[in-house]
């Protein structure tokens, strides 16, 4: 079992919507497979011996070890704290969303897939361009302002000219 275990390596895909790790586990059943989450974007796959009883203990009650309950194909799984044979770890880059992360096993092969988070740039984007509707909004206030203004002149030069052309009439 160990010399399977440290023989495997992860496989990290990137794609623009994020990350997907793939971990070939050969000859290693379902059973033995244990997925956590270790630190904020450390995934940890763990093979347990077979034959070994399950671990009763919750997510909850790992909380001070790091690891976080995953799911593979709709079966808990337990953290990672209990077991002492490691398969492998992936650190993940920073702007992996592990709150949205899923997990699958199928033929051998666990795959982890995780979103990239909204990039710091899209928020700054976000921050300027309501910055820009605010100043657009200003603007436009202003422009009412001073085509109201344009009308209390318009109308002040029309009682003018009236006023002027009745007192010529007058001479």
């Amino acid at each position: 079992l160990l010399e399977r275990a440290s023989s495997l390596q992860p496989v990290l895909e990137q794609t623009e919507e994020g990350y997907t790790c793939r971990i070939a586990t050969p000859g290693v059943k379902r059973s033995q497979l244990q997925l956590s989450l270790q630190g904020e974007r450390t995934v940890e796959l763990t093979v347990k011996p077979e034959g070994a009883a399950a671990s009763s203990e919750t997510a909850t009650d790992k909380e001070d070890t790091g690891a976080s309950t995953v799911a593979i194909n709709d079966d808990t799984v337990r953290g990672a704290s209990s077991f002492t044979e490691a398969l492998t770890a992936v650190t993940l880059p920073r702007d992996a969303d592990m709150s949205l992360a899923t997990s699958s096993y199928s033929d051998g092969m666990v795959t982890v897939s995780v979103p990239r988070r909204k990039a710091p740039a899209e928020e700054e984007d976000s921050e300027e361009v309501a910055a820009l509707a605010t100043e657009v909004k200003a603007k436009r206030e202003r422009v009412e302002e001073l085509a109201k203004q344009l009308q209390d002149e318009r109308a002040c030069f029309e009682e003018a000219a009236t006023d002027l052309y009745a007192a010529r009439r007058e001479e």
